[in-house]
């Protein structure tokens, strides 16, 4: 396991277009752990959000 900004430091290409991310339930961990990477290339996520507190943990990351 690996956090999300590691896994994409090794990715070579140099822009980052796209990221599906199906954590289930877990996008309130996932989400910051891609706060570079997200800033660097700034992708579309396609991102699925269950339960009131994920979905207020990721709203309140991108807010």
């Amino acid at each position: 396991m690996k956090n999300g900004d590691a896994l994409f430091s090794e990715f070579k290409a140099d822009k980052l277009d796209f990221i599906k991310c199906d954590v289930e339930g877990f996008e309130q961990y996932v989400i910051p752990s891609l706060e570079s990477t997200i800033s660097a290339h700034l992708p579309v996520l396609q991102i699925e959000l269950s339960g009131d507190e994920n979905r207020k943990k990721v709203c309140e990351f991108f807010g």
